[in-house]
């Protein structure tokens, strides 16, 4: 059996055992944790799509998935376009919550910016 630091166990972790591993994790599990259909957010894969292009050209080369990751977040924290608020209200109501966010409010909280970036790097590969 592993061990739980003591700020974990107080929440009530449990231990991972011994030799559990990520090589030992289904793979078919992680493929659909890497699941995106385009065609479900065209609006949000369209943007993800150009901010990946936009950092390819500038860097002369194909960027790692690191540098996508940052890329995205300083767009949403440095392009003056999103903000934080804790008060939502839908503007589209034909279109997904977290395409809403991207294209039309760009306020929302944390798992608005959190859902936005991880379905646009999955939109990139």
């Amino acid at each position: 059996v592993g061990s739980v630091s003591p700020q974990l166990a107080a929440w009530g972790a449990l231990p991972m055992p011994v030799g559990i591993a990520m090589q030992n994790i289904n793979q078919d599990y992680l493929r659909r944790t890497q699941y995106f259909d385009a065609a479900e957010f065209p609006r949000l894969a369209n943007l993800a799509q150009r901010l990946f292009a936009e950092l390819t050209t500038k860097l002369g080369r194909e960027p790692t998935a690191s540098e996508v990751g940052r890329h995205f977040e300083t767009h949403f924290r440095d392009s003056g376009e999103y903000g934080y608020t804790l008060n939502l209200s839908v503007f589209d109501p034909n279109i997904g919550p977290i395409e809403d966010f991207l294209i039309n409010r760009k306020v929302g909280h944390c798992e608005y910016f959190g859902t936005a970036l991880t379905l646009m790097l999955r939109a990139v590969g």
